[in-house]
């Protein structure tokens, strides 16, 4: 059965990350179950607008951090909250976490707006409000050893996570979010989607691929989803806890200079992870303080955070990859 239906203007994409759609591999649905289990089983339906309009406000919340989007905004009425950014469209999350979403049929790329909004802004809502830590990097694996990847916007998250796939033979667990769950055991990170959006000329230039085969982002006509089967693994579900091991925090480096890598102390680290929540815009304060709180308990689990400093360059891209993968892998 299709996973997707449309009856007039309204559109129910029937299980998270369970969609029919092209970009997002049949295998994902598998890889992203303990997600699932997070979250709500109603449909998430995604209603088009043709003459859609969303206000430009500052806030109506009293949110934390810098609104790095700036034409976005999140307010609450009656115990439902709203995501409003006047670039994508308007998402509605009951309390009971489920989701509606409004964009406009007239944009090309609609239904990867839809899905965009959900997973940049609806599901990490829906996850910290079941006590998950989010934070904005990608994870990966590699027999057993894990590795968070962190850093702005720019400096070559997704590059060097596809480095890595390419180059060493990790495997993609997670592109933007990083869901950490804690437990007396320890903390663990939760499948997500395995999808990488790179930058097309990247694609070309690092890996050989051609950008033209895979299906573009909805709002950045320059990115590219990309699963990580194509630059060197298939994507398969893992079956076994993922153990948060290592956290790299990227810092770019003109590419004349040398690697710097530098183990954070605790302080350092909990200053670091907590500029990387995920969103940090979206959140209110108490929200805040109980991100905060949590990645206190992570560092208490004795899991390694460095500073990375690497030579950003396309000739030092599989120098750099060799490196980190030493790192995580203890060698």
């Amino acid at each position: 059965m299709n996973s997707i239906h449309s009856e007039k203007n309204i559109v129910c994409f029937n299980q998270l990350h369970n969609f029919d759609l092209p970009w997002v591999p049949e295998e994902c649905a598998t890889r992203a179950i303990s997600m699932i289990n997070h979250t709500t089983d109603d449909p998430i339906q995604v209603c088009f607008m043709d003459h859609l309009k969303i206000p430009r406000i500052d806030s109506l919340a009293p949110l934390i951090g810098i609104n790095k989007w700036n034409t976005a905004s999140r307010w609450k009425f009656d115990n439902e909250h709203f995501f409003l950014t006047d670039q994508f469209g308007m998402m509605k999350v009951s309390e009971q976490g489920k989701v509606s979403i409004h964009v406009s049929n007239s944009r090309e790329g609609w239904e990867r707006i839809g899905w965009l909004l959900y997973y940049a802004l609806g599901l990490p809502h829906i996850l910290r409000d079941r006590g998950l830590l989010i934070l904005h990097g990608n994870v990966i694996i590699k027999d057993n050893h894990t590795c968070v990847i962190l850093g702005d916007s720019g400096t070559g998250k997704s590059t060097m996570t596809a480095g890595m796939i390419h180059f060493q033979n990790w495997r993609l667990i997670s592109d933007d979010l990083v869901v950490i769950q804690l437990n007396e055991s320890g903390c663990y990170l939760l499948d997500g989607i395995p999808l990488l959006k790179l930058i097309s000329k990247n694609l070309h230039n690092y890996f050989n691929l051609d950008p033209n085969l895979y299906y573009p982002v909805g709002y950045d006509g320059t990115k590219v989803y990309v699963p990580d089967e194509a630059l060197g693994n298939s994507i398969k579900p893992l079956n076994v806890p993922l153990n948060l091991e290592q956290v790299v925090i990227l810092k770019p480096l003109q590419p004349d200079q040398d690697l710097d890598i530098v183990p954070l102390n605790t302080i350092n680290a909990l200053v670091a992870l907590t500029y990387h929540l995920y969103n940090p815009w979206s959140l209110l304060a108490e929200e805040y303080k109980a991100q905060a709180n949590l990645i206190t308990q992570v560092l208490n689990k004795n899991v390694n955070v460095h500073s990375f400093g690497f030579p950003k360059s396309i000739d030092k891209l599989p120098e750099v990859c060799n490196r980190l993968d030493n790192i995580c892998t203890d060698r």
